[in-house]
């Protein structure tokens, strides 16, 4: 199961931050100024990114998930034959909506406030980069804020992928509100 994170993280991250930052630099008519990109672009270029890296690596995501979870029986199975496994049932695109928006919620919010943040407290100082405190000062909040907003549809995205669940209202009616939050303490 570690491979296939590995070259998950690997492809997901290279296509989030290549996405973020080609939508960034094509959305430069909406900037709020010429320098700036404000936070509406930041948030659109992070949404597409995390839309565009979770259809881009969304079967590494689904094998993994299983993988981790032993789904099927045999634990030695593999990534070829996990992925072969989920093709057959029909299963290796099972929750792509409810990640892909997910993933869009997530970064979106992560990358509109994280960067918004560090522009903010740049601007009029001659330096271009943060210092590793105040990097932390941005960065964590931001991450938090993103992991508690997104969190009941990331657990609906793994209770899809796992075939568990039929839609959202369903996870709301039979965990409630409050049960959709459970877990997020490991989370975060």
């Amino acid at each position: 199961g570690n491979l296939v994170s590995v070259q998950h993280k690997a492809a997901y991250g290279c296509c989030v931050y290549y996405t973020y930052e080609s939508v960034k630099v094509l959305s430069q008519p909406f900037w709020s100024s010429p320098t700036d990109p404000g936070l509406a672009v930041r948030c659109l270029a992070g949404a597409a990114a995390g839309c565009g890296a979770m259809v881009m690596t969304y079967p590494l995501d689904i094998v993994r998930t299983h993988l981790a979870a032993h789904q099927g029986g045999s634990s030695s199975v593999g990534i070829l034959g996990m992925t072969r496994r989920l093709w057959e049932s029909g299963s290796l695109f099972r929750g792509l909506g409810p990640s892909a928006l997910c993933q869009m919620a997530n970064l979106g919010l992560n990358f509109g406030m994280y960067e918004t943040l560090q522009a903010r407290h740049l601007a009029g100082r001659k330096t271009q980069r943060t210092s590793f405190a105040v990097t932390l000062m941005h960065a964590v909040p931001t991450a938090v804020a993103s992991s508690v907003a997104v969190y009941p549809l990331d657990l609906l995205r793994r209770q899809y992928q796992m075939g568990e669940r039929r839609g959202a209202w369903d996870l709301i009616r039979s965990l409630g509100l409050r049960g959709c939050y459970r877990g997020l303490h490991f989370e975060i």
